[in-house]
């Protein structure tokens, strides 16, 4: 992921608070990105790219840039560098390979990384995969900064074997990772679940709940949890966890959670990518 300066903040899986850079202005990584992002967008961002001076740390001193890029204008915003999110738009028939948004999309991550001082990714998978795809160099100057999560906060209070009968899905309801995993989910793994255990609750719980995520309520057994203020008591009476992800890069941080609260966690490859698990 690039750091950029300014603009909205677009994350799925990472902290919301940017910190705190030189004269007062907002910086973040991004390490999450939006896969449901208007490929127009993308579009008409690969054009101000080009006709943007090259380099990023815009006014700020961070000795950790390299001096020919201090002052020199950068783009606003904060932008997903993860070529996996095309990849994954295509295999689902979302983005058509060889497409103009496809090219423009790979030519402006390409573009980014380049030109960017620092790439943190949160696994060595994600690094190594950028470097395959856009050039050796890159790994000259990525980093890796594994995800984390706060044990003080995330801590149970109920032992797993007192926990209530309930399965646990968090996460962005407005995010195609997410909503694509959920819905396999309940089409293909709830209903047996609950054939054998007719009391059975699946808690579906994340903000930003589409229309189609309300409407798994409707199924038995299900309960759409939309913004609550906190995740900690659902995590706390959930007997198990579910992260059952086809695609996404980098770390869930919701399986780190999940592991924190020592809850049991049945996840796909995909969900466990960057953890290491026995």
């Amino acid at each position: 992921s690039a750091a950029r300066r300014g603009g909205d903040a677009w994350s799925d899986n990472t902290s919301q608070e940017g910190g705190q850079a030189a004269e007062g202005r907002e910086w973040q990584v991004a390490g999450g990105g939006r896969s449901d992002a208007d490929p127009a967008v993308m579009v008409e961002a690969d054009s101000r790219v080009r006709r943007a001076p090259v380099g990023v740390g815009n006014e700020v001193a961070d000795p950790g840039l390299a001096p020919e890029h201090r002052g020199v204008g950068s783009v606003d915003g904060i932008v997903d560098v993860r070529d996996r999110w095309i990849d994954a738009s295509i295999s689902l028939g979302y983005l058509e390979s060889g497409s103009l948004i496809e090219r423009t999309s790979r030519r402006f991550q390409s573009r980014v990384l380049h030109t960017t001082d620092r790439i943190a990714v949160t696994t060595e998978t994600l690094g190594e995969s950028l470097s395959d795809t856009y050039g050796e160099t890159l790994a000259e100057k990525t980093v890796l900064v594994p995800n984390g999560v706060d044990v003080e906060r995330f801590a149970p209070t109920t032992p797993v074997g007192d926990a209530s009968p309930r399965v646990l899905f968090v996460g962005s309801l407005d995010v195609t990772m997410n909503t694509e995993a959920l819905f396999w989910f309940c089409e293909h793994a709830w209903p047996a679940i609950r054939e054998r255990h007719s009391a059975a609750t699946f808690d579906v719980v994340g903000r930003n709940p589409s229309p189609d995520v309300r409407d798994l309520a409707a199924r038995p057994g299900v309960e759409v949890h939309p913004d609550v203020p906190d995740v900690v008591p659902y995590y706390d009476r959930a007997a198990v966890v579910v992260t059952p992800f086809q695609f996404g890069g980098g770390t869930k941080l919701k399986l780190l959670e999940a592991l924190a609260m020592e809850r049991p966690v049945v996840t796909t490859s995909v969900g466990a990518v960057g953890v290491d698990l026995e």
